[in-house]
């Protein structure tokens, strides 16, 4: 047995740009799904006894069963720990909620400032509030949370507060809705391919709102562009 020198292991960063995703193969064989505007860093070679992956997005993992060498993925405000399994993490850094959707298998979910770790089975959902300290964990429809890696939102019966929310992260906009009582409005809808411009059009014609740009998307000097800002009103 030759002791390597882990001190050495380079570290690789993938980012998906926005209205983008990303499939990659970790060194294991595990298999990643990147969101738009997610971010994926990992070590070019995995050390014995751990297999960690830092995440700031949303991903959908396939991992490599191998008991001896836990999969775990670090986000800001948890710890998923898996051997072998298949499952969904939201972590936005600059988002207040962080999410586990299991799809096959089991995952260990440490939460931020808690000794607590919970056991997600197949069919369940952790969300985790961070900014009120609070979790609830459901049974979901699995496919709905993870459809985005096949190109498609589906909503099924959720606020427009939520709706925007997710929308706003996969096209880089800030999307606010005024009104209070338009926020809670239940919505449903599949959408695949649209532009945001596009999306925003089909809601309108079932929706009593309108929507205003405040700020437009630009081009910055670094090549990267600039967040849109949209206010969503009541007709």
């Amino acid at each position: 047995f030759v002791e390597q020198d882990y001190s050495k292991i380079s570290y690789q960063k993938i980012s998906a740009p926005y209205g983008t995703r990303i499939q990659m193969n970790l060194p294991d064989g595990s298999i990643v799904w990147l969101n738009s505007g997610g971010e994926l860093k990992y070590p070019t070679k995995f050390k014995a006894g751990e297999r960690s992956v830092y995440l700031n997005g949303e991903a959908f993992f396939e991992v490599r069963s191998d008991k001896k060498n836990p999969f775990i993925v670090y986000t800001e405000d948890m710890e998923v720990k898996a051997t072998g399994t298949a499952f969904n993490v939201e972590g936005y850094s600059n988002d207040t909620i962080n999410a586990v959707t299991m799809v096959n298998g089991v995952v260990e979910v440490k939460l931020d400032r808690s000794k607590e770790r919970l056991n997600l089975k197949p069919g369940q959902r952790i969300n985790y509030n961070t900014k009120r300290q609070n979790y609830r964990v459901e049974e979901v429809d699995t496919y709905k949370w993870c459809a985005w890696k096949d190109g498609k939102l589906i909503f099924r019966d959720e606020p427009l507060d939520d709706v925007f929310r997710k929308i706003g992260q996969v096209y880089n906009a800030d999307i606010v809705v005024m009104d209070k009582d338009l926020a809670k409005h239940m919505y449903r809808a599949t959408f695949q391919g649209e532009t945001l411009d596009e999306i925003l059009r089909l809601m309108k014609l079932t929706v009593p709102m309108k929507y205003i740009e405040k700020t437009s998307e630009k081009a910055m000097p670094n090549g990267v562009y600039s967040k849109r800002y949209i206010e969503v009103v009541r007709l």
